[in-house]
């Protein structure tokens, strides 16, 4: 749309806001506004209004079609891009990948405070557990002698000591 404004007439806020619908409307709607402007201006103008006018309008139409143009590129490379990600979206559907959950590992007071509600170690019946035994000073003497000439732990000595008691005791009350 174009708008032709003489010398002696100035142009109001409110006149110029009118104009601004041709924004919003097709090329076709455009064209049919700057004929009737075209008519009106001629009327109340004379012939100088009628020159200018064919030549704004042919860049104006010129910086439609780019615009035009620009906003058809746009929305191609826009509906190319969702495809892919469509596309991309639905082999990822269709390859479900297992991720792997890293757990930090817990330190300062979180490693301190054990779990109430689920406890990570369970207790299975070959677990070991921590005994304070006491022994007469001759014989844990004796015992860690045995240990070190045997290059083992005192615990392992005590653990296969523990052993045989149990294997006499059940082959006495199988008896």
């Amino acid at each position: 749309m174009t708008l032709v404004v003489g010398k002696d007439q100035k142009m109001s806020k409110k006149r110029f806001t009118a104009g601004l619908e041709s924004l919003l409307s097709t090329p076709d709607d455009v064209a049919l506004q700057s004929n009737a402007l075209l008519a009106e201006s001629t009327a109340s103008k004379g012939k100088a209004a009628v020159a200018e006018l064919p030549e704004k309008e042919s860049k104006k139409n010129q910086g439609k079609r780019f615009t035009d143009d620009l906003q058809a590129f746009l929305m191609e490379a826009f509906e190319e891009s969702f495809d892919r990600q469509m596309q991309h979206d639905r082999s990822s559907a269709a390859e479900p990948e297992v991720k792997k959950r890293s757990t930090k590992p817990m330190d300062g007071l979180d490693a301190l405070i054990r779990s109430t509600i689920e406890p990570k170690v369970h207790f299975d019946a070959n677990t070991t557990r921590r005994l304070t035994v006491q022994f007469d000073e001759r014989k844990l003497e004796k015992l860690k002698t045995i240990a070190r000439t045997e290059k083992t732990l005192l615990r392992d000595i005590i653990d296969s000591i523990v052993e045989e008691y149990i294997a006499k005791w059940e082959r006495q009350k199988k008896s």
